[in-house]
């Protein structure tokens, strides 16, 4: 899409109420760069909204990602399971530092496994919960851990919301954003299985009457 057609978009995300908005992928070309400097440079964007990122916006998310699956860590990577936590690791450490040069811009950090679905669970949360170590050592907020979803891979649908459940019951400490990439049906299956999980956790935290008002929104 040219500016024009994404500037549209971004208008109707922002009229229907969405302050997280992952409006570009500014490295990937010389239109995503523009776009997502035209927004800051005619000051379009919200003081509420917050975007992905180039310096200048207010409110920044800034996303940091490595591959955790043991294809990955064993044969592109070639590091075992501490050498990929220690990856992420100074990885985020990276991010703290730079950030506190921006102090002036409101940031939020994400994280995530990539290659999540093939990625042991058990090691998924180790994982999360050492970046969690660095970016939140209190723990006093939760981490967005971010799942790019790209396919299921177990014969029986929804298998990959319920490993996704998993690590954040698990840790406790995080909040768990399911990103589906792609149009096959499978994704959108278990994305909307994902969904009901998280509808499901959310009763079981709440008393009957909210239960009620919650369900409303669902069916």
């Amino acid at each position: 899409m040219n500016i024009q057609r994404k500037l549209r978009l971004f208008e109707l995300l922002v009229s229907i109420g969405c302050k997280e908005i992952e409006v570009a992928f500014p490295s990937a070309s010389q239109t995503e760069f523009d776009f997502v400097r035209y927004l800051i440079e005619q000051e379009l964007i919200p003081d509420d909204v917050t975007i992905q990122v180039l310096k200048g916006a207010k409110r920044a998310i800034v996303h940091l990602y490595n591959a955790t699956s043991v294809v990955f860590r064993r044969v592109v990577f070639g590091l075992d399971r501490l050498g990929t936590i220690n990856l992420a690791v100074s990885a985020a450490k990276l991010f703290t530092e730079l950030a506190a040069e921006q102090a002036d811009i409101n940031w939020q950090f994400q994280y995530s496994p990539e290659i999540f679905t093939a990625t042991e669970l058990d090691f998924a949360q180790e994982i999360c919960n050492a970046v969690l170590d660095v970016w939140n050592p209190h723990h006093s907020t939760k981490l967005d851990v971010q799942i790019h979803h790209y396919e299921e891979r177990s014969r029986n649908g929804g298998s990959n919301a319920d490993a996704i459940a998993y690590v954040e019951i698990a840790g406790d400490l995080f909040q768990g954003l399911l990103h589906g990439v792609g149009i096959h049906s499978n994704i959108v299956t278990a994305s909307i299985l994902a969904i009901l999980s998280a509808v499901n956790r959310a009763l079981l935290r709440v008393n009957t009457e909210t239960q009620a008002e919650i369900l409303k929104l669902y069916l």
